[in-house]
């Protein structure tokens, strides 16, 4: 662009800022619902309007010769964790969205076979016709924006690489040249390993289903993945929240200290009866397959559960749970005096 051209750029971007920041928390918002509507795990969705000086910085290079070419001036950013999840994002924005095809860019494919360095996906994004006739979007018809879809190491890579803040940006000598592409590489490397090791936990997840609904629990050992595959399928239609509370290592942990070691083990001690008596947990919001678990070692064995296991990793029976285990027979009160893990609503 021409001195001329580029004062009439730095008129649009003060006439049009305060629009492109709407539309930029619009469709990070709406980025966002988008992904979490399809259960797609993601590290974070970001949105960013360029910075006028960027903005102009661009307009100044010959292939610019008019103001509605700059197509990131509203920029959104995914990071996912695996590149699995890039895939499922990509497919999700290509559904949604009218896409951009020739100023959008897969940075994987334009790297040769040898070569290593920054990956991820861009995409020039417009609202698609349907959605444009939504009066919260009417708007920004016709506006674009860039979408950048990325793992997490990926984005460790372009932060360090282009970031100026940083020694690494710029034009390094051969030899230090050599050391970061080789980097990038191992970068690309662990990447993959973490789809791999994605790929087998799901394989691993099919075949604890299928030996759950066979029956074959002899030979499923305890942990996080086959815990949550036989509580999901054993307590099925129970509201309890389903998760460890981030206490994956310490259930895990306690149950071997108990004596148990398999699924089979677990399910001989569950009292056949313990699904009805769900109900006086589920009132408490906080109530979950940790709680459940440890409730079924102490009417197991209340008396080892404590003098083996508890370890104090916990205080504070809630009440829904005290209720439930003296339905089964256990005096909670004199285990509360010889170990005083506290009981809620207990007056002493």
């Amino acid at each position: 662009m021409n001195k001329q051209q580029l004062a009439q750029a730095g008129e649009f971007y003060d006439d049009n800022f305060s629009r492109a920041r709407h539309f930029c928390d619009e469709m990070r918002k709406l980025v966002e619902t988008l992904i979490a509507s399809e259960g797609i795990n993601i590290h974070s969705v970001s949105g960013r309007v360029k910075e006028r000086d960027s903005f102009l910085k661009k307009c100044e290079k010959d292939k610019y010769s008019d103001v509605e070419q700059i197509t990131d001036l509203v920029g959104v950013r995914v990071i996912t964790y695996i590149l699995e999840d890039v895939e499922k994002v990509c497919k999700l924005i290509e559904n949604e969205f009218t896409v951009d095809d020739a100023n959008s860019v897969d940075k994987s494919v334009s790297l040769k076979e040898n070569e290593m360095g920054y990956l991820s996906v861009h995409y020039i994004l417009r609202l698609s016709g349907r959605r444009c006739d939504l009066p919260e979007h009417r708007a920004y018809s016709g506006m674009c924006f860039e979408i950048q879809i990325r793992t997490l190491l990926q984005h460790a890579w372009a932060e360090f690489s282009h970031d100026k803040n940083y020694k690494f940006a710029g034009v390094l000598d051969s030899k230090t040249n050599r050391s970061f592409f080789i980097t990038a590489g191992a970068l690309e490397l662990i990447d993959a390993e973490f789809q791999r090791i994605s790929d087998a936990i799901s394989k691993y997840e099919e075949a604890v289903k299928e030996k759950t609904a066979e029956g074959d629990l002899d030979s499923i050992e305890i942990n996080s993945t086959s815990l949550l595959e036989y509580l999901n399928g054993r307590f099925k239609s129970s509201k309890l929240q389903k998760s460890f509370n981030g206490c994956d290592e310490k259930i895990v942990r306690e149950l071997k200290d108990f004596g148990l070691n398999t699924i089979s083990d677990i399910d001989a001690i569950v009292p056949k009866d313990l699904d009805g008596h769900i109900e006086k947990l589920v009132d408490d919001r906080r109530a979950n397959y940790l709680g459940l678990l440890r409730l079924v070692l102490i009417i197991a064995d209340a008396e080892k559960y404590f003098r083996e296991c508890w370890k104090e990793h916990w205080h504070r029976f809630a009440k829904g749970a005290a209720d439930l285990v003296r339905s089964y027979g256990i005096d909670l009160d004199k285990l509360d005096g010889e170990y005083h893990f506290g009981i809620e609503g207990d007056q002493k």
